[in-house]
């Protein structure tokens, strides 16, 4: 259906932060970030991405800019 043309899939707004990484199922990376959860009550959760020399970084931070974690994709 995609022809292979898709390599990143991001979705705001679902409440969770989650990165999954491409496979047979689903074959490009696919970021879900964005909103409200338990582990943090009353921040917002949100993800900054930057693209360095090639490589995308994804830094998740709360309502107070804080960055709670960074991922590199591959």
């Amino acid at each position: 259906m995609l022809s292979g043309k898709i390599d990143l899939s991001i979705a705001g707004h679902t409440h969770k932060f989650l990165v999954e990484e491409p496979s047979e199922r689903i074959p490009f990376t696919v970021i879900q970030e964005g909103g409200n959860i338990g582990k943090f009550p009353g921040s917002y959760i949100g993800g900054i991405f930057t693209l360095r020399g090639g490589h995308i970084t994804v830094d998740q931070v709360d309502a107070s800019g804080n960055i709670l974690d960074t991922i590199t994709l591959k």
